[in-house]
């Protein structure tokens, strides 16, 4: 008796599109997880006092600009993004001429995310310089530490952990609008398979069944 041939044309067609398509859609899934939005807001303030969207000592100020940036994948699920530019940094730096001695000014920057859901992060500087006349000194935020590590968020269905960093800066007397900026590495967790994705490879798992019955039966 001829025996049927083995696997059909049809069912090798079945397999092939459901484990491929489904690799297909898992990878453009895992790329996707890659980029992250990052958006928030900025709160400051100088000597231990209330954080606020402006915070100012002597003709030191620092304003709010907000951020929102997006993370370019750099090697497999981690990806990374610089914060700066205008109206897309960390606050706004302006120093007038006022003379004063500002001495190990302590500051507080705090970042509050909208998107993803992540807790407030708080970095501490020490101010250092001096100003003497209208273009005659400047200061300096030394942050300590600069960077926090390992900080969960998580992204609809999505979660992982970023790292976030806020660069020193200097400021020259005279100078408005210098830039506080910084650095977010994130690492995105495994992303369940979406349900076309599934679908996708029970189609193709359904089919390699089909070929081992075929297989037995012809056996």
């Amino acid at each position: 008796m001829a025996k049927a041939p083995f696997p059909s044309r049809a069912l090798r067609r079945v397999v092939t599109f459901g484990l491929v398509a489904a690799a297909a859609v898992a990878c453009a899934s895992t790329t996707a997880s890659a980029q992250i939005n990052f958006v928030g807001v900025t709160s400051y303030a100088f000597n231990g006092g209330v954080l606020a969207a402006t915070a100012t000592v002597n003709g030191l100020t620092v304003t709010r600009d907000g951020f929102n940036v997006t993370t370019t994948p750099f090697f497999g699920n981690i990806s990374q993004a610089a914060i700066g530019g205008v109206g897309n940094n960390l606050g706004r730096i302006s120093l007038t001429g006022q003379s004063f001695f500002y001495i190990n000014v302590p500051f507080q920057l705090q970042l509050a995310f909208t998107t993803p859901t992540a807790g407030n992060q708080q970095f501490f500087a020490s101010v250092r310089g001096s100003v003497n006349g209208s273009t005659v000194g400047g200061v300096t935020f030394r942050f300590n530490p600069s960077v926090i590590t390992n900080i969960p968020f998580t992204n609809g269905p999505g979660s992982g952990t970023f790292d976030l960093s806020v660069n020193n800066v200097s400021v020259n007397a005279g100078q408005s609008n210098a830039q506080l900026t910084g650095d977010i590495t994130a690492t995105a967790a495994t992303v369940a398979p979406e349900a076309g994705t599934s679908v996708l490879l029970a189609t193709g798992l359904i089919g390699v069944i089909g070929i081992g019955r075929r297989r037995r039966n012809n056996a």
